[in-house]
Parts: structure tokens; C-alpha cells; sequence
């Protein structure tokens, strides 16, 4: 949608690329899929205007993403999840 609008081109289809698996999903850029695009775009907007950032949920998707690292949804389960994980490091 960004180089639609950059460029003034017509895109009808994306991949997403899964490393782990090494698996490339071809996805429609149909009306639905843009409409869900504008609405997560307009909820990260408010997130970020708000200066607070979201828990990471950890779903079993999660473990085919090549951002588990960065993201770490597993670390943030609770609401003191992150002083326990460095807790726990500092103990071994």
C-alpha cells in the first residue's frame, strides 16, 4: 500500500516470508485485507501517540516468526515478567 502511494502503481499481492521454515505466502491485497491494514496502521499510530508500548502476546505462530528475538512475547506475560526474566539470568 506504501508504494502504491509512493510510486502510483497498482499492487495487487505481497509475500510474507517465514525464515525458519523457509516458507513464502503469497497474499491478496484485497479490500478486507486493506481495510484490517489501515485499521492496525491508525492503532499503532494512537500507540505511539500515546508513548506506551503494548505487550508482546505470545501465540504458537510466534515460533515461526523471524522476530521472535526482538519481540520476546514469552518474557512478557505478566506485569513484573521482565524484572523476573533478569532476575532469573542474574541468579545463574
Amino acid at each position: 500500500m506504501c508504494l502504491e502511494e509512493m510510486l502510483g502503481v497498482e499492487v495487487p499481492e505481497g509475500a510474507m516470508y517465514y525464515h525458519k521454515i523457509r516458507r513464502r505466502l503469497k497474499v491478496a491485497f484485497d479490500s478486507a485485507v486493506r481495510e484490517a491494514t489501515a485499521d492496525v496502521a491508525e492503532r499503532m499510530r494512537l500507540s505511539f501517540m500515546s508513548g506506551i508500548t503494548p505487550k508482546a502476546r505470545y501465540m504458537k505462530k510466534c515460533e515461526g516468526c523471524s522476530l521472535i528475538d526482538i519481540c520476546l512475547p514469552k518474557i512478557s506475560k505478566g506485569d513484573n515478567a521482565v524484572e523476573k526474566y533478569m532476575e532469573g539470568i542474574f541468579e545463574k
